[in-house]
């Protein structure tokens, strides 16, 4: 019979003290060669804990671990594969304004993040939904607010039948279908959604909670319309709205208030999909002042001679 050698609690206060809750085979062989004990006897009170080969957390039983890893294999609380995201085309819509701008990104089924901004009740956000209509593409929307956060977005766990199961956000049934992701209201939120920095680069998502990597399916694209420019309102038309962070604002190739290398790279992928050199540089400064977007179109042109573009109207809109 095994015979103990060791208190299993004193055991465990040591090695969490010497190397944490998380430890590792290397771990267990050093305490063993530094208190005269056997790597086997050791790891014999170590079962408890084992997570996987080699691993173990002090900190989590492995009855625990087993309940963990049966909620991860469990069905998500709502299985959104089974529902069909293609909006219902209306025939009364009428296209006007950057409609086929928005529809030529989306049919391009590259990913181009793109920033659409403008008045209360002028479309924004159906002319995206007609567009994905008319394409045939399913369109996620979130609405967000100032309490938005990584939970409502990415995703969490739920009860589900007495049972803790994942429960895929949004962004992650966007990536996984290769789904147009609209956030509407996006200059309502706060700064949790900055979880989202390496969705906007295309990049995908670790989900650090079940240990997965999720990458974006082909097609898969992310529009956000807001009623300001990610500034605030200064005339207080629209109270609530916040400045957001200039380096989520930058993962938008549509807006920007300096001429960065990366929004060089912007232009030349919105001349991909425009087959159009004054067309691509014109929506990737549109977030510029006037002033700014005049000295960068006139230095264009000065390389280019070829490229027409339209003059900055300097009217005040109504």
């Amino acid at each position: 019979m095994f015979q103990p050698i060791v208190k299993k609690s004193e055991l465990i206060s040591d090695l969490t003290n010497l190397y944490g809750s998380k430890i590792t085979t290397a771990d267990v062989k050093g305490y063993c060669a530094s208190h005269g004990y056997k790597y086997y006897t050791i790891t014999r009170y170590l079962k408890d804990f084992k997570v996987t080969r080699g691993k173990w957390n002090l900190k989590v039983t492995a009855k625990k671990v087993a309940q963990i890893e049966k909620s991860f294999e469990a069905p998500a609380a709502l299985p959104a594969t089974q529902q069909s995201l293609i909006p219902t085309k209306d025939d009364t819509f009428v296209q006007f304004g950057s409609f086929q701008d928005v529809k030529k990104i989306i049919q391009s089924r590259l990913f181009y993040p793109t920033f659409i901004t403008g008045l209360s009740g002028n479309g924004k956000t159906f002319s995206v939904e007609q567009a994905c209509a008319s394409l045939k593409r399913e369109l996620i929307r979130v609405n967000i607010t100032i309490e938005t956060d990584e939970d409502d977005l990415i995703g969490g766990f739920r009860l589900l039948n007495g049972q803790t199961v994942w429960h895929n956000g949004p962004i992650i049934e966007a990536l996984e279908r290769g789904s147009i992701l609209l956030l509407d209201e996006i200059d309502l939120a706060s700064n949790k959604i900055l979880c989202l920095q390496s969705i906007l680069e295309g990049k995908g998502v670790f989900l650090k909670k079940i240990g997965r990597y999720v990458k974006p399916a082909p097609g898969f694209n992310v529009i956000a319309t807001a009623n300001t420019k990610g500034k605030g309102s200064e005339d207080g038309r629209f109270i609530g709205t916040n400045v957001l962070n200039e380096a989520f604002l930058e993962r938008f190739p549509v807006i920007e208030e300096i001429i960065s290398t990366r929004r060089l790279v912007h232009i030349i992928r919105a001349y991909a999909i425009f087959k159009n050199k004054a067309k691509a540089i014109e929506v990737c400064v549109n977030r510029f002042d006037d002033e700014t977007k005049q000295a960068f179109m006139e230095l264009y042109d000065k390389v280019d001679a070829d490229v027409e573009f339209t003059p900055v109207d300097d009217t005040p809109q109504s």
